[in-house]
């Protein structure tokens, strides 16, 4: 008998030795299992979507669902043994763990694509060596993570540049943006944000991994004033709303983004997101541009200037000559150190 016949009420299924049946009005939506599911792990929680569902269904969604558990377990681990470490061996190993494994991924190929593209005179050892410090750069920021409130609360860990001239722009506003990257340790930058008494939300991009993500974000949190915003969520709508309760929107803005404006990036045209230039010119906001620039080990410099708006009779050209001075900076700063900016994105 062909399993593609339709289940419509209930669901007989066996998972080791429990035999249960679940409604499929009652199987409960990913997002709602627990951060860490082990009771739950071999008794119930079939990821379903609404409506009528195929036994094949069914079990290729448990599958989805038990690789995701899978992962977090992996990731758990790690996590674990970071927090265990002290700082500096931690970003280390790290460091270790992300020259042995990037290069194994699938996206390696992509980040030694896109080099390619932006240096075509330099050599394969050149690049090889570019994609190899990213790989270490990305593997000590994971690392990190657990020890962010260590980092930040040492001064002798975060050089701060520029934060007088940010704080000089900010007088007589509530609300605005702060603008980084993913270059050196980005978490840091919220550092310049508690420093200028700013009641950031940072917009962010949730991992495909549920439980990863509410993993990340548990941590992410603590560093965050205003909390964080899924960018699923992060609809102009939302950023208007929240700059309208006086808060500072913290942003990624390296990613491609295909309803954003077709300007240059690293000498090549790419679509850019150009909400904040918008919001910014629309509502005379401040703009801020940061990095945290890794020196050596765990140890960073803070950059953070104001970008100054564009403002004439045409705001629709406003937007787009602040938007690209936004990409002029991020490129300059890319050239300089290109080993810690992430090239693995889908950019181009």
């Amino acid at each position: 008998m062909p399993l593609a016949a339709p289940v419509r009420a209930t669901t007989a299924f066996r998972r080791s030795k429990f035999i249960q049946r679940v409604p499929h009005e009652r199987v409960p939506d990913i997002r709602s299992v627990r951060l860490f599911p082990w009771p739950s792990l071999w008794r119930h929680d079939i990821v379903a979507l609404s409506g009528s569902l195929t036994v094949n269904d069914m079990r290729a969604k448990w599958l989805i669902d038990a690789n995701h558990r899978l992962q977090f377990f992996g990731v758990l681990v790690l996590y674990k043994l970071f927090a265990a470490l002290p700082v500096d061996t931690a970003s280390r190993f790290g460091g270790w763990l992300g020259r042995t494994i990037g290069p194994r991924m699938s996206s390696h190929r992509r980040a030694l694509k896109n080099l390619r593209a932006v240096f075509p005179d330099k050599p394969d050892t050149a690049i090889s060596l570019i994609a190899s410090q990213m790989w270490d750069n990305a593997g000590r920021v994971m690392a990190e993570y657990i020890h962010l409130d260590t980092i930040l609360s040492d001064p002798a860990r975060v050089k701060c540049i520029g934060l007088e001239d940010c704080a000089a722009h900010m007088v007589g506003k509530k609300s605005g943006f702060a603008l980084t990257a993913h270059y050196g340790n980005w978490e840091v930058t919220t550092l310049a944000g508690q420093q200028l008494g700013m009641n950031q939300v940072s917009l962010y991009r949730a991992a495909k991994n549920p439980y990863v993500d509410q993993l990340i974000a548990s941590h992410r949190r603590k560093t965050v004033a205003g909390g964080l915003l899924a960018k699923a969520d992060g609809n102009m709508r939302s950023m208007m709303r929240l700059l309208s309760q006086g808060h500072t929107i913290g942003m990624m803005i390296d990613q491609r983004e295909d309803r954003g404006l077709a300007l240059q990036f690293l000498g090549r045209p790419s679509n850019t997101v150009h909400a904040p230039a918008l919001l910014a010119r629309r509502g005379g906001l401040p703009l801020f541009i940061g990095r945290a620039r890794r020196t050596h080990g765990a140890y960073f410099e803070l950059e953070c200037m104001p970008v100054p708006l564009d403002i004439t009779t045409d705001w629709e050209k406003d937007v787009e000559t602040t938007t690209q001075k936004l990409n002029d900076i991020l490129t300059s700063w890319i050239i300089e150190t290109p080993g810690q900016w992430f090239w693995a994105h889908r950019r181009w």
